[in-house]
């Protein structure tokens, strides 16, 4: 009579051990290198930040991950120039989440798609509008580093202050129109002569 208790009994000491360790494991998380973690207890989100390695949270509260490491984004468009002529720019923008701002961001952006809703945006309309103020002629040669400093600068400035922090927009292309190209190369050829 004594093994037919043995036996309940281990089995529930078993499955007792069992859910102890599986309520013991959610009480840890772990975020990985170059990430930050954001608490959300049931609508409270925690303004601090977990950072990467081995957190102990809530086990009730949700943990959502974001990345802090550097990405890119590229961007082929069609802008004015200040004579009123189409180039075509091939523009990149390195950019990067400011992990103190990641909470503000989670609770304030739908999804907490932050790229698509204020990054890219923001970088087409600025690079649109910062080209509009150099001549097509200049980007061809000597002011393509002035344009790309000139979109770092005020793309920089608009979206940090949302937790975006921008590294720089390196441009990687200028085709201008052909005939503008054509003059140029004719110029240039003339000058060497």
């Amino acid at each position: 009579q004594n093994q037919l208790f043995k036996g309940p009994a281990t089995l529930a000491a078993a499955a007792a051990g069992f859910f102890g360790l599986f309520a013991l494991s959610q009480l840890f998380t772990v975020i990985p290198a170059g990430h930050v973690g954001i608490v959300d207890f049931f609508g409270t989100v925690s303004e601090k930040t977990l950072s990467p390695g081995i957190n102990i949270v809530n086990p009730m509260a949700k943990v959502v991950k974001y990345s802090a490491q550097t990405k890119e984004h590229k961007e082929n468009m069609q802008v004015l120039s200040r004579e009123g002529l189409t180039i075509g720019l091939e523009l990149s923008v390195l950019y990067r989440l400011d992990p103190d701002s990641a909470a503000s961001i989670y609770k304030k952006i739908f999804g907490g798609d932050y790229e698509e809703v204020i990054l890219i945006p923001q970088f087409r309309s600025i690079s649109r509008s910062v080209t509009a103020s150099f001549q097509a002629s200049a980007l061809y040669s000597s002011e393509r580093e002035q344009l790309s400093l000139n979109i770092q600068k005020e793309l920089s400035a608009m979206v940090i202050s949302r937790g975006v922090i921008v590294e720089t927009t390196p441009l990687l292309n200028v085709s201008l129109p052909t005939q503008l190209t054509e003059a140029i190369e004719t110029m240039k050829r003339a000058d060497q002569e």
